[in-house]
């Protein structure tokens, strides 16, 4: 697991050079995807019916 972060994290630093962007740049761009992704998932609809976290809490 940690050499697959290690990984993840080198390469998205390399690609960040190859837009002509430090690496420091990633601090940026991470909390903000994170943003994107997490406000994008309120508007998507669960599955319907029970799954294998319990019932619908929406009735």
């Amino acid at each position: 697991m940690l050499t697959c972060f290690y990984r993840v994290i080198t390469q998205s630093i390399k690609r960040l050079h190859d837009l002509d962007l430090r690496g420091w740049w990633l601090l940026v761009f991470v909390p903000i995807a994170s943003l994107v992704l997490g406000a994008g998932m309120q508007f998507v609809a669960g599955t319907a019916g029970a799954n294998r976290f319990g019932a619908n809490s929406r009735g």
